[in-house]
């Protein structure tokens, strides 16, 4: 896929919350029971790709610890969910042969990547069109050509 923004630049539209997985909800209500499971999820997959970028392991309990929900076994179940979709991969840790690490998958990091760049096409397609004035400009931050 065609890419006009740097990595950096995704990884700044996903630290700031640009993105979002709305998109998905209705994927994941045709294929998983669990309606739940988009709302757990999101929150540790997009912490998982950032951490990911940085050059940063996530173990396999941090994962169950980044899921909102009371119990540990509903914790353990959405990440063991996760890794059924496809979107993250459990790996042997390289210093501890006792803990597992979550990865992303590629399939979540292009996931994530393409909702990175339509977001930031989004934005900057308002913008070219001049939907925002000067003022309303100053108070979002983005300096006027």
């Amino acid at each position: 896929m065609a890419n006009r923004y740097s990595r950096d630049q995704l990884h700044e539209a996903i630290r700031r919350n640009i993105v979002t997985f709305d998109d998905r909800a209705a994927d994941v209500q045709g294929n998983v029971g669990e309606l739940r499971l988009h709302g757990f999820i999101d929150g540790l997959l997009l912490t998982l790709y950032l951490r990911h970028v940085e050059g940063k392991t996530l173990s396999r309990s941090q994962a169950w610890r980044l899921v909102p929900a009371d119990h540990l076994d509903t914790c353990k179940k959405y990440v063991a969910e996760a890794e059924r979709l496809g979107f993250i991969a459990l790996v042997d840790d390289p210093h501890d042969g006792r803990r597992k690490n979550v990865v992303p998958t590629p399939k979540l990091i292009d996931h994530i990547e393409a909702r990175a760049r339509a977001a930031l096409d989004a934005a900057a397609a308002i913008l070219q069109a001049g939907h925002l004035g000067g003022d309303s400009k100053r108070r979002a931050g983005i300096a006027e050509k």
